[in-house]
Protein backbone atom coordinates (compact mmCIF):
# COMPACT_ATOMS: atom_id res chain seq x y z
CA UNK A 1 0.00 0.00 0.00
CA UNK A 2 1.54 3.14 -1.33
CA UNK A 3 -0.26 6.63 -1.05
CA UNK A 4 -3.16 5.12 -0.83
CA UNK A 5 -3.65 2.60 -4.05
CA UNK A 6 -3.92 -1.07 -3.27
CA UNK A 7 -4.28 -4.30 -5.29
CA UNK A 8 -5.24 -7.78 -4.82
CA UNK A 9 -3.83 -10.14 -7.46
CA UNK A 10 -5.48 -13.82 -8.33
CA UNK A 11 -9.01 -12.90 -7.06
CA UNK A 12 -11.26 -15.91 -7.54
CA UNK A 13 -14.77 -15.19 -9.52
CA UNK A 14 -17.62 -14.40 -7.08
CA UNK A 15 -19.26 -11.68 -5.03
CA UNK A 16 -16.39 -10.20 -2.19
CA UNK A 17 -16.47 -7.61 0.50
CA UNK A 18 -13.92 -5.29 0.66
CA UNK A 19 -13.11 -2.80 3.17
CA UNK A 20 -9.78 -1.20 5.16
CA UNK A 21 -8.50 0.69 7.94
CA UNK A 22 -6.19 2.76 9.69
CA UNK A 23 -5.28 1.35 13.21
CA UNK A 24 -7.95 -0.62 15.17
CA UNK A 25 -10.15 2.54 16.42
CA UNK A 26 -9.01 5.23 14.06
CA UNK A 27 -10.51 5.38 10.80
CA UNK A 28 -11.90 2.47 8.93
CA UNK A 29 -15.03 1.70 6.04
CA UNK A 30 -17.81 -0.60 6.06
CA UNK A 31 -18.17 -3.95 3.69
CA UNK A 32 -18.00 -2.58 0.47
CA UNK A 33 -19.53 -5.18 -1.93
CA UNK A 34 -17.22 -5.72 -5.28
CA UNK A 35 -18.27 -8.45 -7.92
CA UNK A 36 -15.29 -10.22 -9.48
CA UNK A 37 -16.67 -11.90 -13.22
CA UNK A 38 -13.76 -12.52 -15.97
CA UNK A 39 -11.45 -9.28 -15.62
CA UNK A 40 -9.97 -6.82 -13.81
CA UNK A 41 -11.96 -4.57 -11.72
CA UNK A 42 -10.64 -1.41 -11.35
CA UNK A 43 -11.00 2.32 -9.61
CA UNK A 44 -12.60 1.39 -6.55
CA UNK A 45 -12.41 4.00 -4.45
CA UNK A 46 -13.00 3.40 -0.40
CA UNK A 47 -13.31 6.45 1.99
CA UNK A 48 -12.23 5.95 5.69
CA UNK A 49 -14.25 7.72 8.44
CA UNK A 50 -13.46 7.89 12.11
CA UNK A 51 -16.17 5.74 13.97
CA UNK A 52 -18.38 6.82 16.44
CA UNK A 53 -20.41 5.80 19.81
CA UNK A 54 -24.28 5.56 19.85
CA UNK A 55 -24.91 5.07 23.67
CA UNK A 56 -28.13 4.64 24.62
CA UNK A 57 -30.37 2.66 27.68
CA UNK A 58 -32.93 -0.53 27.12
CA UNK A 59 -35.93 -0.29 29.44
CA UNK A 60 -37.98 -3.10 30.18
CA UNK A 61 -42.08 -4.08 30.22
CA UNK A 62 -43.62 -6.69 31.06
CA UNK A 63 -40.34 -8.19 33.01
CA UNK A 64 -40.34 -7.75 36.75
CA UNK A 65 -36.30 -7.24 36.53
CA UNK A 66 -34.20 -5.99 34.02
CA UNK A 67 -31.23 -7.18 35.61
CA UNK A 68 -32.04 -10.30 35.64
CA UNK A 69 -33.27 -10.27 31.72
CA UNK A 70 -29.93 -9.24 31.29
CA UNK A 71 -27.24 -11.50 33.25
CA UNK A 72 -25.72 -15.05 32.27
CA UNK A 73 -23.04 -15.63 29.56
CA UNK A 74 -25.43 -14.87 26.80
CA UNK A 75 -27.35 -11.85 28.24
CA UNK A 76 -28.99 -9.24 25.73
CA UNK A 77 -27.88 -6.96 23.14
CA UNK A 78 -28.37 -4.26 21.54
CA UNK A 79 -27.20 -3.83 17.89
CA UNK A 80 -27.25 -2.07 14.13
CA UNK A 81 -27.36 -3.39 11.44
CA UNK A 82 -27.37 -1.98 7.49
CA UNK A 83 -25.39 -1.87 4.01
CA UNK A 84 -22.49 -1.31 6.49
CA UNK A 85 -21.84 -3.12 9.48
CA UNK A 86 -22.62 -1.14 12.58
CA UNK A 87 -22.13 -3.35 15.64
CA UNK A 88 -23.17 -4.55 18.63
CA UNK A 89 -22.94 -4.37 22.49
CA UNK A 90 -24.12 -6.49 25.61
CA UNK A 91 -26.26 -4.42 27.97
CA UNK A 92 -25.05 -3.98 31.36
CA UNK A 93 -27.12 -4.79 34.50
CA UNK A 94 -28.94 -1.67 34.51
CA UNK A 95 -29.51 -1.41 30.47
CA UNK A 96 -27.25 0.75 29.64
CA UNK A 97 -25.06 0.03 26.63
CA UNK A 98 -22.59 1.50 24.46
CA UNK A 99 -21.79 0.54 20.38
CA UNK A 100 -18.12 1.79 19.79
CA UNK A 101 -16.66 2.45 16.13
CA UNK A 102 -19.93 3.05 14.02
CA UNK A 103 -19.90 4.54 10.12
CA UNK A 104 -21.61 7.22 8.93
CA UNK A 105 -24.93 5.73 7.29
CA UNK A 106 -28.28 4.49 7.81
CA UNK A 107 -29.09 1.53 10.43
CA UNK A 108 -31.65 -0.32 11.47
CA UNK A 109 -31.98 -1.16 15.21
CA UNK A 110 -32.32 -5.20 16.73
CA UNK A 111 -32.35 -6.08 20.49
CA UNK A 112 -31.39 -9.61 21.52
CA UNK A 113 -33.00 -11.33 24.86
CA UNK A 114 -31.25 -14.06 26.40
CA UNK A 115 -32.32 -17.75 25.48
CA UNK A 116 -33.83 -17.55 27.79
CA UNK A 117 -36.54 -14.84 27.93
CA UNK A 118 -38.61 -13.76 25.42
CA UNK A 119 -39.22 -9.81 24.08
CA UNK A 120 -39.48 -7.57 21.81
CA UNK A 121 -38.44 -3.80 20.86
CA UNK A 122 -41.85 -1.80 21.42
CA UNK A 123 -40.51 1.34 20.90
CA UNK A 124 -37.17 2.71 20.00
CA UNK A 125 -36.17 6.41 19.81
CA UNK A 126 -32.71 8.19 18.65
CA UNK A 127 -33.89 11.40 20.16
CA UNK A 128 -36.53 12.40 18.36
CA UNK A 129 -36.54 10.11 15.77
CA UNK A 130 -38.94 6.60 15.72
CA UNK A 131 -36.08 4.40 14.72
CA UNK A 132 -38.44 1.55 14.62
CA UNK A 133 -40.45 3.46 11.59
CA UNK A 134 -36.98 4.75 9.90
CA UNK A 135 -33.65 4.11 9.84
CA UNK A 136 -31.15 5.48 12.77
CA UNK A 137 -29.20 7.81 11.00
CA UNK A 138 -25.42 8.45 11.76
CA UNK A 139 -23.74 11.48 10.43
CA UNK A 140 -20.96 11.99 13.01
CA UNK A 141 -20.40 12.25 17.06
CA UNK A 142 -23.92 12.90 18.31
CA UNK A 143 -25.39 13.24 21.96
CA UNK A 144 -28.69 11.64 21.54
CA UNK A 145 -28.93 8.64 23.53
CA UNK A 146 -30.94 5.28 21.85
CA UNK A 147 -34.14 4.48 24.10
CA UNK A 148 -35.17 1.22 23.90
CA UNK A 149 -38.48 -0.13 25.31
CA UNK A 150 -38.83 -4.30 25.62
CA UNK A 151 -41.91 -5.75 25.99
CA UNK A 152 -42.44 -10.01 26.93
CA UNK A 153 -46.45 -9.09 25.91
CA UNK A 154 -45.87 -11.52 23.03
CA UNK A 155 -49.16 -13.04 20.85
CA UNK A 156 -50.22 -16.55 20.21
CA UNK A 157 -51.71 -17.97 17.13
CA UNK A 158 -52.86 -21.62 16.40
CA UNK A 159 -54.51 -23.09 13.93
CA UNK A 160 -55.41 -25.48 11.28
CA UNK A 161 -54.03 -25.51 7.51
CA UNK A 162 -57.13 -26.54 5.30
CA UNK A 163 -56.09 -28.17 1.90
CA UNK A 164 -58.52 -29.35 -0.93
CA UNK A 165 -59.82 -32.56 1.26
CA UNK A 166 -59.28 -31.27 4.56
CA UNK A 167 -56.70 -30.68 6.93
CA UNK A 168 -53.38 -31.18 5.17
CA UNK A 169 -50.17 -32.32 7.07
CA UNK A 170 -46.97 -30.66 5.96
CA UNK A 171 -48.22 -27.64 4.82
CA UNK A 172 -45.58 -24.13 4.95
CA UNK A 173 -47.64 -21.41 7.56
CA UNK A 174 -45.42 -18.01 6.93
CA UNK A 175 -46.55 -15.05 9.21
CA UNK A 176 -45.12 -11.94 7.19
CA UNK A 177 -45.71 -8.12 8.81
CA UNK A 178 -48.17 -6.57 6.34
CA UNK A 179 -45.79 -3.41 6.30
CA UNK A 180 -42.74 -3.39 8.04
CA UNK A 181 -41.51 -6.27 5.75
CA UNK A 182 -37.89 -4.57 6.04
CA UNK A 183 -37.85 -6.18 9.65
CA UNK A 184 -36.99 -9.73 9.09
CA UNK A 185 -37.13 -10.81 12.49
CA UNK A 186 -40.97 -10.23 12.65
CA UNK A 187 -41.10 -12.83 9.91
CA UNK A 188 -42.38 -16.51 11.12
CA UNK A 189 -42.78 -20.16 9.36
CA UNK A 190 -43.69 -23.41 10.63
CA UNK A 191 -44.95 -26.59 9.37
CA UNK A 192 -48.44 -28.47 9.69
CA UNK A 193 -47.81 -31.36 11.53
CA UNK A 194 -50.13 -34.91 11.05
CA UNK A 195 -52.86 -33.10 11.67
CA UNK A 196 -52.57 -30.17 9.56
CA UNK A 197 -52.16 -27.85 13.11
CA UNK A 198 -49.75 -25.32 13.66
CA UNK A 199 -48.94 -22.80 16.39
CA UNK A 200 -46.59 -19.35 15.90
CA UNK A 201 -45.52 -18.59 19.84
CA UNK A 202 -43.79 -15.57 20.74
CA UNK A 203 -45.43 -13.32 17.98
CA UNK A 204 -44.72 -9.13 18.02
CA UNK A 205 -48.34 -7.67 18.19
CA UNK A 206 -48.84 -5.69 15.14
CA UNK A 207 -50.66 -6.21 11.40
CA UNK A 208 -49.77 -9.72 9.44
CA UNK A 209 -50.63 -11.79 6.68
CA UNK A 210 -50.42 -15.60 6.87
CA UNK A 211 -49.92 -17.33 3.98
CA UNK A 212 -50.45 -20.99 3.85
CA UNK A 213 -48.47 -22.81 1.27
CA UNK A 214 -49.15 -26.56 0.29
CA UNK A 215 -45.36 -26.27 -0.61
CA UNK A 216 -42.75 -23.32 -0.72
CA UNK A 217 -39.23 -23.07 -1.25
CA UNK A 218 -37.25 -22.41 2.34
CA UNK A 219 -37.05 -18.63 2.65
CA UNK A 220 -38.51 -17.62 -0.64
CA UNK A 221 -40.49 -15.65 1.43
CA UNK A 222 -38.22 -12.88 2.06
CA UNK A 223 -38.54 -12.07 -1.50
CA UNK A 224 -41.35 -9.36 -2.18
CA UNK A 225 -41.05 -11.01 -5.88
CA UNK A 226 -42.40 -14.21 -4.65
CA UNK A 227 -45.14 -13.13 -2.30
CA UNK A 228 -46.63 -10.97 -5.02
CA UNK A 229 -48.72 -13.35 -6.79
CA UNK A 230 -49.86 -14.77 -3.15
CA UNK A 231 -50.95 -11.30 -1.22
CA UNK A 232 -54.44 -11.65 -1.84
CA UNK A 233 -55.24 -15.15 -0.91
CA UNK A 234 -53.33 -14.05 2.63
CA UNK A 235 -55.17 -13.97 5.43
CA UNK A 236 -54.52 -10.51 7.25
CA UNK A 237 -54.13 -11.13 10.80
CA UNK A 238 -54.01 -8.43 14.06
CA UNK A 239 -52.00 -9.68 16.98
CA UNK A 240 -52.43 -7.64 19.90
CA UNK A 241 -50.45 -7.94 23.07
CA UNK A 242 -50.64 -11.20 25.04
CA UNK A 243 -53.53 -12.32 22.71
CA UNK A 244 -54.10 -15.98 22.01
CA UNK A 245 -56.16 -17.15 18.59
CA UNK A 246 -57.32 -19.87 17.00
CA UNK A 247 -58.30 -20.41 13.68
CA UNK A 248 -58.54 -21.77 9.92
CA UNK A 249 -56.89 -21.20 7.06
CA UNK A 250 -57.21 -22.45 3.26
CA UNK A 251 -53.68 -23.37 1.75
CA UNK A 252 -52.19 -22.00 -1.56
CA UNK A 253 -51.22 -24.30 -4.50
CA UNK A 254 -47.60 -24.36 -4.81
CA UNK A 255 -47.97 -22.04 -8.22
CA UNK A 256 -49.85 -18.85 -8.93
Amino acid sequence: LQDGVFEFRDVAPGVHSLAASIGPRERHTGPVPVVVVNRDVDGIVLTLFPGVSVSGRVRMEGLDSLAEFTKGDYGAGVGLGGAKSGGYARLNADGTFKIDNVLPGEYDVYAWPKPSSSAYIKEARFGLVDVLREPLHVAGPDSSLLDILLSSNLGVLDGTAIGPLGPLPGAQLVLVPDKSRNRHELFKAVTADQNGRFSFTDVVPGDYKLFAWEAVETYSWFDAEVLAPYESRARFIHVDELSKQTIEVRTIASTP
